[in-house]
């Protein structure tokens, strides 16, 4: 345990000293704070109201006074446009009445506004005959997407560091010097990963609590972090046995970097009846998972965390049993 300790500390020092790591940590967490900052600008812009067919085109005129308008075939699909990223209302036709659907984590004056409309411009219809539909989701698409990337970043920088600190090892030939202690391979592992996976929480839920505050919960976000952890270090490990300097790894981390990214991006822009195509990668796997976490759809996001796992897992073990090669551990 004590040379395991050494490990760790070691990769302490060495994340202090070196000025392109600490980068690496500090730029990140400067991002989040940005964007938490700016976000409230862009969900305080210029209301949607979002309206099926069925609503008269009269009063839909009337509500252009007072923001933007968007027509839907149906109830569905308007249904489907509330649920996006931003916080759009939406008003169809129930029964002799009108009916507003919100998701439930918009902004109070976006949940109170088109039920004072449909009272004032609707003639002669009681509130009464007003019924708010609430979706009952308690965190904005926005905030969630954006800290889901964000937590899966963090747990990638805390792999990649742990990355660095091995061609830091090589160029000042410390690996050599290892090869003649009493460290053994596996606690050469263990002590990278155990600086890992205490990096990982520290930025991760840095990051979850600057963008959600207390609406993130955090206990399933740790089981989440925690299965996400194979993946920094899979990054880490490609990077620290295919590097030989830290140039090197600024260049194989622009492509890996994008792999890791684009994957999940992607997927947002393909059709549920597509999404098979990205089942086999890992990273799709992981930003389900966070989603589920951070819109709170329940213990699914067990299973994708599972999945993630089984995913992630046979890949980390052959680059880790390359890297004993190549390093000579």
């Amino acid at each position: 345990m004590q040379r395991i300790l050494s490990v760790i500390l070691k990769d302490m020092h060495v994340s202090r000293k070196d000025n392109l790591i600490t980068y690496m940590i500090i730029i990140p967490l400067v991002m989040v704070l940005l964007i938490s900052l700016y976000l409230p600008l862009l969900e305080n812009i210029e209301l949607t109201f979002a309206f099926s067919r069925d609503v008269p085109a009269e009063l839909v005129n009337k509500f252009k006074d007072y923001g933007q308008v968007a027509l839907y075939e149906d109830k569905h699909k308007v249904i489907e446009r509330v649920m996006a990223l931003d916080d759009v209302p939406g008003i169809t036709v129930r029964g002799k009445g009108y009916e507003v659907i919100l998701e439930g984590n918009e902004a109070s004056y976006v949940q109170e506004l088109p039920g004072i409309l449909l009272n004032y411009l609707v003639h002669g219809k009681p509130v009464t005959q007003l019924e708010i539909e609430n979706l009952g989701v308690p965190v904005s698409p926005a905030r969630a997407y954006l800290a889901a990337f964000f937590v899966l970043g963090m747990v990638l920088i805390a792999g990649l560091v742990v990355g660095f600190t091995i061609i830091e090892e090589k160029e000042s030939r410390v690996l050599k010097a290892y090869a003649v202690t009493p460290l053994s391979i596996r606690e050469y592992f263990l002590g990278k990963g155990f600086f890992a996976v205490g990096l990982s929480f520290a930025l991760s839920f840095l990051s979850a609590f600057i963008l959600l505050g207390n609406q993130a919960t955090y206990g399933p976000l740790f089981w989440i972090v925690l299965m996400a952890i194979p993946v920094g270090l899979l990054a880490g490990f490609i990077i620290g046995t295919y590097a030989d300097s830290q140039l090197g790894a600024v260049a194989l981390l622009k492509g890996l970097f994008f792999f890791l990214m684009a994957v999940p991006l992607g997927s947002f822009f393909v059709d549920k009846e597509w999404q098979v195509l990205f089942y086999p990668f890992f990273n799709y796997w992981v930003v389900k998972a966070l989603l589920a976490v951070f819109l709170k759809e329940g213990d699914v996001y067990f299973f994708y965390g599972v999945v993630t796992l089984l995913t992630t897992i046979p890949l980390l073990f052959f680059v880790l049993r390359q890297m004993r090669r190549r390093l000579s551990l």
